[in-house]
């Protein structure tokens, strides 16, 4: 399994150097904009997310698992004041949760069973079944994706967290 993993790993890699820099990685080192629908309903709130994607960095070396199983996303995750950022739609998604995007308020509500999740882009504080949750990082987006905190999120929906330095794997279960 762990060779599996490896492999995966390297197969993940392989794609991401030979694919050149994806358009979010541009965003990561601040040489895109976000999308164009979030610049013209809130200058304001890409200022703020430009200011504090500042600190982030590619995390191309880190491996993320769900139940032994490495995960691929759409959107490669990234490394925010040393938190991993993953794509909410891909991480909820394979944790078995569903996403509702209210782009009104930039807010996407998360349900897992018999709980539910408020994230709101920019802001640290969640709701989840009414409580606040403070979480690790603000959401953030770029190129109309929003990147939750891998950690605070997980467990937020009940899953358990842990971090395996010598694969470097963020593992999910």
């Amino acid at each position: 399994m762990n060779r599996l993993r490896v492999m995966l790993f390297m197969l993940c890699c392989l794609v991401a150097v030979l694919g050149g820099v994806p358009g979010d990685m541009r965003a990561v080192t601040g040489t895109a904009a976000q999308t164009e629908s979030a610049s013209e309903t809130n200058p304001r709130a890409q200022a703020e997310n430009e200011a504090d994607l500042a600190g982030s960095a590619a995390a191309t070396d880190i491996a993320v698992s769900y139940n032994g199983i490495v995960l691929t996303f759409n959107n490669p995750p990234f490394l925010l004041n040393s938190r991993l950022m993953l794509p909410l739609r891909d991480i909820a998604a394979s944790l078995g949760a569903e996403v509702h995007w209210d782009r009104q308020t930039q807010t996407a509500t998360v349900t897992r069973r018999d709980d539910t999740v408020a994230l709101k882009v920019g802001k640290r504080t969640a709701v989840m079944n009414g409580q606040a949750l403070m979480l690790d990082e603000p959401p953030v987006m770029m190129e109309g994706t929003v990147f939750v905190p891998a950690r605070s999120f997980s467990e937020a929906l009940g899953a358990v967290v842990s971090w395996n330095d010598s694969s470097r794997t963020v593992m999910i279960a």
